[in-house]
């Protein structure tokens, strides 16, 4: 898998997921606060925290696998998008490379 796309509204943390991607040797298509206006990205895997505005609205359509981070648990509402997991921050390197290995 190598193209992920990330939503996440916090710079710092986008920033370490593409850090830790690329140690997992993974590319990142995509990365930004809000999902991204073009929907013809092509990604294998969106990492996405659903407190980033348009997210959940996002993840619901996006069509490939996710992978939840937060600083919350899962909810009701990223349950039901059945992602591939949740990780609660903070996670480590283990934690994201069995994520988005699965």
């Amino acid at each position: 898998m190598d193209n992920v796309l990330i939503v996440a509204p916090d710079e710092t943390i986008r920033r370490l997921l593409e850090l830790q991607l690329g140690l997992l040797g993974r590319g990142v298509a995509w990365s930004g606060a809000i999902p991204p206006a073009q929907t013809d990205i092509a990604c294998e895997l969106a990492i996405v925290d659903p407190s980033a505005p348009g997210a959940l609205d996002f993840a619901r359509g996006a069509g490939v696998p996710l992978v939840f981070v937060s600083a919350v648990g899962p909810t009701p509402e990223t349950r039901a998008l059945d992602p591939r997991a949740h990780l609660t921050m903070p996670f480590g390197l283990d934690e994201l490379a069995r994520a988005v290995s699965r």
